[in-house]
């Protein structure tokens, strides 16, 4: 079987997924790996100030068919106010920084 799916970001060329699609292990505590996926080119906040989308497992899974534009599927996002701050260049786990049980992601000032 072959399965033919995309994502698109919000707006062209502002780089979604080029750089940084990561796995962060269990960030909502729901024991099912989460997505963080990047669009660092994004000015939503300030001149290329990025945005990284997070996309929260569930029980069985996101089943996905054709384009699908990404705000149909995030659960939360991570943005800075701060121009050129490039948020989503590189995303990924910051691991269980407070010992929770629940991995944290962490993001640039």
């Amino acid at each position: 079987n072959v399965y033919s799916a995309s994502v698109l970001g919000e707006t062209a060329n502002n780089e979604f997924g080029l750089h940084a699609i990561a796995s962060v292990g269990d960030s909502d505590g729901d024991l099912i790996h989460d997505l963080v996926l990047g669009e660092f080119n994004s000015t939503g906040e300030g001149s290329n100030s990025g945005i990284a989308y997070v996309v929260y497992g569930g029980e069985g899974g996101t089943s996905l068919s054709g384009d699908n534009a990404i705000s149909s599927l995030v659960d939360d996002t991570i943005y800075s106010d701060n121009s050129s701050a490039y948020i989503g260049f590189s995303v990924g786990s910051a691991g269980d920084i407070d010992e929770d049980g629940v991995n944290e992601i962490s993001k640039p000032p």
